[in-house]
């Protein structure tokens, strides 16, 4: 198995903050987090395979161009998953899977819902899985039972959902940006509207 080494400050762009990073199967390794941002490749999917270990059988271009290490360095080494200290902790639960479709192969991805929790309930009949940090490794974890992983489809607590009002263009798949998400003034009559329930999630 290939192991990643210690990152030295050499390798960094600009400045770096120092990090130690625990890993889910305990090993640890230390990184230097910049501000600087890696444009995401347009058009492009990121798709890496592992054995049952985790460790990391296969890779396209992408993945190899948004890590910053070359093949060989990636070929064999565990497939840690890294959050950037400025993300939000939790996570949405999902699956991926490519499948043969007439045209060529298709990458295909999903986010799973759950039963709403109290803060949902009132605007929708479900919502995503939130995973806390702690199950984040379970949940990516190979190895883990079909009965561990369905433990951890449930609902968030209440308190990581903040619910506000948002524009209706935010129930458009052609609408993007970061707008769709800022908070809406509310009517004179002070009443909230949903938009159609089933484009929220």
């Amino acid at each position: 198995m290939t192991v990643l080494a210690d990152m030295v400050p050499e390798q960094v762009n600009g400045t770096g903050t120092e990090h130690h990073l625990t890993f889910h199967d305990g090993t640890t390794r230390r990184v230097f987090v910049t501000d600087i941002e890696t444009p995401f490749p347009e058009g492009k999917l990121i798709v890496s395979r592992t054995d049952l270990a985790g460790i990391i059988t296969e890779m396209n271009q992408a993945f190899v161009d948004m890590s910053g290490y070359s093949a060989d360095e990636l070929l064999g080494a565990p497939h840690h998953i890294l959050r950037h200290p400025d993300m939000p902790a939790p996570a949405f639960a999902g699956l991926w899977d490519t499948w043969n479709a007439p045209d060529g192969p298709e990458e295909t991805f999903t986010v799973i819902t759950t039963t709403p929790n109290r803060a949902v309930e009132e605007l929708h009949h479900r919502m995503p899985v939130i995973l806390a940090p702690r199950d984040v490794g379970a949940w990516l974890d190979p190895t883990a039972s079909p009965a561990a992983l369905q433990a951890l489809l449930r609902p968030c607590p209440d308190e990581w959902i903040d619910a506000y009002e948002v524009g209706p263009a935010v129930g458009s798949v052609k609408a993007q940006g970061p707008d769709l998400i800022r908070p809406e003034a509310v009517g004179g009559a002070g009443e909230k509207t949903v938009q159609n329930p089933e484009t929220l999630f």
